[in-house]
């Protein structure tokens, strides 16, 4: 897989590789786009349009787009963007980022940039 390609694994699973490890039940992966949602993945059986389910073990796979989690598309282009890769898998990378708050803009909230 390039760099610049395919799914980005966010959520608990992605926050596990740069932190404590925690356990979960399934995968998120992000892809900018529902076309670069792949038909069929080796060992996998599509669930419906945004869920796989791997053959083996039953652990569930998501595919979310940015507008399917209510995202804004810059936000998730970043994701993808500062990903990395470990084992062939982009992985979101964890990124502080400041934001001012909705009460006025002086307090500051610190974040981080994946949502999830």
């Amino acid at each position: 897989m390039k760099d610049d390609t395919g799914g980005v694994l966010i959520a608990v699973t992605a926050l596990s590789f740069h932190v404590r490890p925690r356990m979960a039940q399934e995968l998120d992966f992000l892809f900018l786009d529902a076309t670069e949602i792949p038909e069929t993945v080796p060992g996998y059986t599509r669930i419906n349009p945004m869920r796989f389910r791997h053959d083996r073990t039953g652990l569930e796979v998501n595919v979310v787009t940015p507008a399917a989690i209510h995202v804004p598309l810059e936000v998730a282009e970043e994701v993808a963007r500062t990903a990395i890769m470990s084992d062939a898998v982009r992985v979101a990378r964890k990124v502080d980022w400041w934001r001012s708050s909705c009460s006025g803009g002086a307090a500051k909230t610190k974040r981080t940039l994946s949502p999830w």
